[in-house]
Parts: C-alpha cells; structure tokens; sequence
C-alpha cells in the first residue's frame, strides 16, 4: 500500500519541483498539462548599491563673507496682509507708540485736526497691512520668551547703536517685548525702560535700557530656564540702545578726519548730533559664567552724512565715512564675546507723499532739482565701504576676537515702501524715517532671524 502511495506521489513532487524552478525563469510563456502561466517579468538582480558620499577634504569648505551670508534675507517683496485693526495691529507688532501722520492731498490745509488724526490713524494701518517675505522663505517666528533668554545668557544682552531710525527699531524692539504672554497673564508688563534725553538746544532719547521686570511670571520662567546665570545678571538690561550719530565723538573725529584727509565746514547742527558714548558698554573679556554666549551688537550711521550736513561734496564726506569705518572695525572685531552685525543704510524716497502702496522693485532715489541733497542716492556707496572692509576683515564671518560677523541688507526691502514714511505736519516733509512699526520691525524680525543660526 505504501509503495503505491510512492509511486503515485513521486511524479507528482518532480511535477511540483519543475514548475517552481521555471516560475522563476524568463519565458514568453509555459505550458504544463491542464496549467497556463503568464509570462514572468524580468528578473532584476540588484547590484550592492552604495549612498553617494561627499569627498573627504582635508579642511572645511570656507563659510560665505558677511555680505552674502544673509543676503536672501534682504531680497524679496511686501506681500499684502488684510488691513488690520488697531487690535489686530497691536497683536503683530505690540501696544507701545505706533502712529502716522496723513499724507498730503489737495484738500489738507481744509482738514480740522481730528480729521487729520483720522486719517493719519487710517495710513498707519494701511502701512500695517504688508509683510515682508524674503526669497529664502519666512522669517523665524517672533519668540519673546526665547528672545530675552538668548539676551540673558550674555554679559551685554544686545546693544543697538545708531541714528534716529535705528532709534525706531529700537522703539518697536520695546513694543514687540510687551507683547501679551500665552498662559502669563499679569498687570504688569514683561520689561521696563529706562530712558534718557541729550540735553541742549535739540533733545533727542540718546539711551534707552530695557529690563526684565522681577515682578512677572516670564522672570521665574526665564530663572529656571538659566540656573547657570548669575541672579545678578536678571537685574540688568537685555537690550540698550545708544544714540550715536556719527558712532565717535566730536573729539574723537578730528583725528580720524586729519588721518583721511576730509575737510569739511564745522560740524552738522553742532547741537543736533547725538554722541553717547556707547563703546564703554562694549562686553568684557573674562566670561562672567559657563556658557555664557556672545553679546550683540548691531549698529549703523549713514542718514547723517550728506552735503545738507557737511557742506561739501559726496567725494569729501565719503573720505570721512570710510575713516570711521577704518578706526571703528578693528576694535570692535578684536572684543571678545562679541556678535557684529552692520545695518545697512535704509531708502529713503522723494516725494513718497505721492505713494500710497509698496512698489516692486524698489524705488531708485531720484534727487531732483527741487529737493534738499540729503545724499540719499549716495547711500549705497557709504554701504559699499562697510560689505568691503567686513569682507576683508572676517572673510569667513568670524573676528579676530572670535565673535560672529553679519551684515544686514536692508536696502530693497526698504526701497519698496515709498508710501511708509513718517511725513511732517504739512502732510510732505519727512521722506526717511518711518510711518508705524512694519519697516523697522522687520529689522528686529531679520536680526533674530540672524540670531537663530547661530
């Protein structure tokens, strides 16, 4: 009986065996008795695949200059948001300062204040509907909390030096700080200034500090997120900024100016200029505490160099220009601890009471024969000498010192926003500095996006 079984079985295993090896054959087609089998598809046989690998160098690939490290961030175009509410606008950029003044049209000697209060209150949010895009993509989300935590962990905090629009920057900076809290809710705001005005015929705010206030939640927040920073440290600004026109002193000018050979009539509105003396706050070389990361500064001077103020050529002031920048860079790059990042001079426009909306490209500076030459149009050349001597000073955006060195393009991103000037009480006036918080906000947005790759 068993051997029958075999001998049935038997023939029906080879049967089995065949038709399993040819399965795995390339044939048009195979027949087996009672059975008809589709064509089997090619047979890949896979050859050991191994991931592309970059070439070992024996050193690393050099980092870009700071004039191109950020470039993409100063390219790009306004994108219209909808027009927002006072509320609304007071949730983008803060509560703190922002107004407009109207903008000049055939009837405004006609208009009574409060309808000129209208309508300037109607330009701010107008100018408040746009936002700035960059071509690398959006901007690092505004984080107040992480903002002062970065600031604390550094002896300085962030030092902002500068002109009367580097002023505004740092005047939106405050309102972007008190900023309502997710889950903080208090009477108190987060941080305080602490203010201080040149004295003289002209008074200007040349100092302003901004301090964590130990009263709010963010302190306790921020003291536990830093058990390495001294107590000491929460009771001193995380930001300062310093008004300086020219960024040296009178005194300190005239040897520079000797040294390059400008020669110039006495100096601009003698009263006007504001020369705090910010190099003192510069960080210290000794590290206060482990871990202690670079402070930072940002500064910028152009606005005040023209042939309005210096009674002379562009040629003449320019020599004076590249002195500062000459007599400037090496102490800074040689400070320790110490983030640079230049400002580039912001556009400024002509007749911008004739714009009511961003234009793409940006507007050329034309001078015109009917206007006062502040040297608007010879702005990007002052910007010229300082990408050149940081280029040739940290080609790889590092100092001497060992510090971070970046430089912030502002110029098209500015130059598209004609209609967003300040203005004067005539509805003409002020063509430079800005209308509301978007313009110079920004910057704030573009440092800490800066900040952020460290």
């Amino acid at each position: 009986m068993i051997t029958r079984r075999r001998a049935v079985l038997l023939p029906l295993l080879v049967a089995l065996v065949v038709f399993l090896y040819l399965g795995h054959l390339t044939v048009p087609s195979i027949t087996l008795p009672g059975i008809a089998l589709r064509p089997s598809p090619p047979r890949i046989v896979e050859q050991p695949h191994h991931e592309a690998e970059e070439p070992m160098l024996p050193f690393p690939l050099p980092k870009p200059p700071p004039s191109a490290a950020h470039a993409r961030l100063g390219q790009g175009r306004w994108h219209p948001l909808p027009v927002p509410d006072r509320a609304t606008l007071d949730g983008r950029w803060g509560p703190h300062g922002h107004y407009c003044l109207p903008s000049w049209r055939e009837e405004f000697d006609t208009l009574t204040q409060d309808e000129k209060n209208q309508a300037g209150e109607e330009r701010l949010l107008a100018c408040a509907g746009w936002e700035w895009e960059p071509v690398q993509g959006a901007l690092r989300e505004w984080d107040v909390a992480a903002f002062a935590e970065r600031l604390l962990n550094s002896e300085r905090g962030l030092l902002i030096v500068g002109d009367s629009l580097t002023g505004q920057m740092a005047d939106v900076l405050f309102s972007m700080l008190i900023m309502p809290l997710p889950n903080m809710d208090n009477p108190f705001q987060a941080f305080s200034p602490t203010v201080h005005y040149s004295e003289g015929s002209h008074v200007v705010l040349d100092h302003m500090s901004i301090t964590l206030n130990h009263g709010h939640p963010l302190y306790h927040e921020l003291r536990s997120r830093l058990p390495h920073v001294p107590a000491s440290r929460f009771d001193e600004p995380i930001v300062d900024y310093m008004r300086s026109d020219l960024l040296f002193s009178y005194d300190e000018l005239d040897p520079i100016f000797e040294r390059v050979g400008f020669h110039h009539a006495p100096y601009e509105y003698t009263p006007f200029a504001s020369q705090f003396p910010w190099q003192s706050h510069l960080p210290n070389a000794t590290a206060r505490w482990e871990g202690e990361q670079d402070s930072i500064l940002i500064l910028n001077t152009g606005a005040h160099w023209s042939p309005a103020r210096w009674a002379t050529n562009a040629e003449e002031y320019t020599k004076g220009y590249l002195g500062v920048a000459l007599a400037l860079l090496p102490k800074l790059l040689a400070t320790p601890k110490l983030h640079l990042v230049y400002r580039s001079i912001a556009s400024a426009h002509t007749k911008c009471y004739r714009h009511s909306t961003p234009v793409f490209p940006g507007k050329v500076v034309d001078t015109g024969d009917e206007e006062t030459d502040w040297g608007w149009a010879h702005f990007p050349s002052l910007d010229r000498i300082w990408t050149e001597e940081l280029d040739r000073a940290a080609p790889e955006g590092v100092s001497p010192g060992g510090g971070r060195v970046d430089y912030l393009n502002v110029r098209e991103m500015t130059a598209q926003r004609p209609e967003d000037h300040l203005l004067g009480q005539d509805g003409k006036g002020d063509c430079l500095h800005w209308c509301g918080p978007t313009v110079p906000g920004t910057w704030v947005k573009m440092l800490w996006h800066i900040m952020g790759e460290q």
